[in-house]
């Protein structure tokens, strides 16, 4: 397999994009070839840092949006409200 094909089959493995065939055609690949394995971990390791790093942007933001932010009423004393 070509190097940019064998990168673009892996980045496709990573994204749950592959078929059956093609996914088996890449395990082949792995099987046999030291260097494409080195290209697998490190995409992977890629790959994974980007899923943590948005999984943890999505949280944040959803933190920060305006609807989970308690309004002043909620810090008004009990008092000062108008029932």
């Amino acid at each position: 397999m070509k190097p940019d094909n064998l990168e673009s089959q892996m980045l496709r493995m990573l994204d749950g994009d592959l078929t059956a065939e093609e996914a088996a055609e890449l395990d082949q690949e792995l099987i046999a070839s030291p260097e494409a394995r080195a290209t697998w971990r490190r995409l992977a390791q890629i790959h994974s840092c980007l899923e943590t790093r948005f999984a943890a942007k999505k949280v944040i933001n959803r933190l920060l949006s305006p609807s989970s932010v308690p309004s002043n009423d909620h810090y008004a004393n009990k008092n000062d409200r108008n029932y």
